[in-house]
């Protein structure tokens, strides 16, 4: 179906062309492939971004492993209509590890066929392996190749100025709704990798929730706070899909302090978990980078 270049990709998606925020999500498929990891989370990040609405990322949002999904899951991903949104994106990672027989594959080759307009489907291949002709020919091919010298620079000031997750000397800052919370590094008990509904996500937790409740504005608590009635009823709808264990007793959660127990609880003990949104490499190596910057703050 074509294939362009990293930078092509973000000149698309700027100029609003083919593949750009009213495309994106309309049966796109893109295959992202080369030596080059962190430009492809960045070309994920940059084609998200634009193909789902402001606010919606948390309702229509799914990455998984190849190497872990069955068909009927990614049917059940590719396939689920979006919520409050008109369209959903997919991130299915490691392409590589899909035999040529498998179930799996199979499935993916007969989706490409006929791709849901409602589903942005990204394809990942890892590092060091060609894209695979069968399923690039269902797809628009991204290749993320070492930048010049002369782009590098430019682009790590770019992703700088855009990471959402700030670390000052003192604090953790986070962004809540169209608000920034900060929670002491002090506060911070453990750093870690929480498994949620087959995601991994960098997470913390807290010793104390009261310096973090009390920097935040109380218009950022409320919006959150209505947002979570929208996200406990497609949690709802997910842990059914995947056979996961129920929302339980915190099913009626309503204030944020509740919010970061039931998650507690769903994760296996971390508060607070780090979309891939709001991070700017892999979650394992962003979970690995933000528990040394912690244990260096703690002194």
């Amino acid at each position: 179906m074509g294939a362009v270049s990293f930078d092509a990709l973000l000149r698309s998606l700027k100029q609003g062309s083919q593949g750009g925020p009213r495309e994106a999500g309309r049966g796109a498929v893109y295959y992202l492939h080369g030596d080059e990891e962190v430009l492809k989370d960045e070309a994920i990040r940059a084609l998200v971004d634009r193909a789902l609405e402001p606010g919606t990322h948390d309702f229509n949002f799914d990455q998984r492993s190849a190497a872990d999904l069955e068909p009927q899951i990614f049917h059940t991903l590719v396939n689920t209509p979006p919520m409050l949104a008109a369209r959903r994106a997919v991130v299915i990672r490691g392409l590589e590890d899909l035999k040529k027989a498998s179930k799996m594959r199979q499935e993916l080759v007969r989706y490409l066929g006929a791709p849901n307009p409602s589903t942005l489907l990204i394809l990942v291949q890892g590092a060091g392996d060609p894209p695979d002709p069968e399923l690039a020919r269902g797809a628009t091919t991204v290749a993320a190749e070492r930048l010049a010298p002369a782009r590098v620079h430019q682009w790590v000031a770019d992703r700088a100025a855009r990471l959402p997750l700030a670390l000052a000397p003192d604090a953790l800052e986070v962004p809540v709704e169209d608000f920034i919370a900060r929670i002491p590094w002090r506060d911070i008990e453990a750093v870690g990798l929480a498994h949620v509904s087959g995601q991994k996500m960098p997470s913390i937790r807290l010793a104390r929730y009261n310096n973090y409740m009390a920097s935040l504005l109380p218009e950022a608590a409320h919006a959150f706070e209505r947002r979570w009635g929208a996200m406990k009823w497609m949690a709802r709808a997910t842990m059914l899909l995947a056979n996961e264990q129920s929302l339980g007793e915190h099913a009626n959660s309503s204030t944020l302090a509740d919010v970061m127990r039931a998650n507690r609880a769903l994760t296996g003990g971390y508060d607070m978990s780090f979309a891939w949104s709001q991070i700017d490499r892999p979650a394992a190596k962003f979970a690995a980078f933000l528990e040394a910057e912690w244990r260096e703050r703690q002194g």
